[in-house]
């Protein structure tokens, strides 16, 4: 892979280009292709997903993510390669021998093995969140409302599940329309309780409709729930230093002063865990580890 990026220009392959090869063979440039790649894969440690628009390539040593365009051309080559061995090399060797040179808007490569952050694992979504969303400072009140809701959402489960069940619950809830959710009634509920899309929890369904009210009165007060909520850190992100995960705090004094700051106006499902993991989740918090990429990239914007 080092080579195909690296030598564009000299395989005079485009993104159409590359479209117009999967396409005579029958392939789309999305799922398609990535199943004719994992077909070529003849290494039992690697595997290849499509999470949204990227595209993360698992080895035993590392999690690579590649973007949609760069992902058709490396699939292109591939399907022109007419051995095995000039497969692997595009597949196996290229992608461990990967230089550090590369340009970033085509694909970043994060070692399992430096001080980066390991509770993604290798699961695709979970990889995804980390890059993309986790810790990255949010000032939508839309977005504010969802996270604190899934947070709410994830007590008693893990993360993942409630990853998988996002799309559903942004369907289920209007976007996460607040002002729509608090108008919320007894044949919505019910609506709610019947769909196995989502966690079919009355509590923190109920929840949900409460707090949407809730919410309303904040920014009716404030202007914002984003001008209320990080008012708490004075609207700079904490910025911790954490070398191993088990570092990291479940709770803080500050967490636990903003659960009981919600609780008293109302607010369900706010216990000083869920409002860290909310933190962490909207950037008020950076706790990605010191020798994460994803960490020194936020910094850099911020």
């Amino acid at each position: 892979m080092t080579y195909l990026i690296k030598h564009l220009h000299q395989l005079h392959t485009t993104q159409l280009g590359a479209n117009r090869i999967l396409k005579n063979l029958g392939l789309s440039p999305d799922s398609d292709a990535v199943d004719y790649c994992r077909n070529q894969i003849k290494d039992p440690n690697m595997t290849i997903e499509r999470i949204g628009k990227n595209y993360y390539v698992t080895t035993d040593k590392e999690v690579i993510t590649i973007n949609a365009s760069t992902f058709s051309i490396i699939t292109a080559h591939l399907i022109k390669s007419k051995t095995q061995t000039e497969k692997d090399k595009i597949i196996k060797e290229e992608i461990e021998g990967m230089d550090k040179d590369i340009n970033q808007e085509n694909y970043t490569k994060i070692s399992k093995e430096s001080e980066s952050c390991t509770w993604q694992g290798n699961t695709p979504i979970l990889i995804e969140y980390h890059d993309h969303e986790w810790g990255r400072p949010v000032h939508d009140d839309r977005k504010l409302f969802e996270m604190l809701i899934l947070e709410g959402v994830q007590a008693g489960l893990s993360w993942l599940t409630v990853l998988n069940k996002r799309e559903n619950y942004r369907k289920a809830f209007d976007g996460f329309d607040f002002r729509k959710i608090a108008k919320y009634d007894d044949e919505k509920i019910t609506e709610l309780l019947a769909n196995p899309g989502i966690i079919r929890n009355r509590l923190k369904i109920n929840a949900a409709i409460n707090n949407a009210k809730l919410f309303i009165q904040v920014i009716d007060r404030y202007g914002s729930f984003n001008e209320f909520i990080w008012l708490y850190v004075d609207h700079k992100p904490i910025v911790n230093h954490f070398k191993k995960a088990e570092d990291m705090p479940a709770l803080t004094p500050l967490s636990d002063k903003i659960s009981k700051d919600l609780k008293k106006m109302g607010f369900k499902f706010v216990g000083s865990t869920i409002i860290y993991s909310f933190m962490q989740a909207t950037g008020m918090v950076n706790d990605h580890l010191v020798g994460c990429p994803v960490r020194k990239e936020i910094l850099s914007i911020s």
